[in-house]
């Protein structure tokens, strides 16, 4: 996040640290998102997957081969973030991660 701006960015590494995030590490998470959520701060979640995976309709074929949630409920649960508390997420390949960031706060709101 810049200093006065409106948006912050969080990058996970992939799929299978954004699942330990929302179902794990969930109440963590949800005080996190839910703060950005009364301050005004766009929260974008911007995952560096790869693999093919580059949109939300896409992570409801992912295959997690480290535990139980499967792309399905992952897909469900962000959606639901999204509506609930306006979470964006998006998706990037890992060598894309530092161009991306600089886009996404550049659409910002300097207060």
């Amino acid at each position: 996040m810049l200093p006065n701006s409106d948006v912050s960015v969080d990058t996970k590494r992939n799929l299978n640290e954004v699942a330990n995030n929302i179902f794990h590490g969930k109440d963590r998470f949800l005080r996190e998102v839910r703060k950005a959520e009364q301050m005004g701060i766009r929260l974008v979640i911007l995952i560096e997957h790869g693999h093919g995976i580059d949109s939300i309709e896409k992570v409801r074929d992912w295959k997690n081969q480290y535990g139980k949630v499967q792309g399905k409920t992952v897909e469900w649960r962000m959606r639901t973030m999204y509506l609930n508390y306006g979470v964006e997420w998006q998706f990037c390949e890992k060598k894309d991660t530092g161009r991306r960031i600089l886009e996404i706060l550049k659409e910002g709101r300097y207060k």
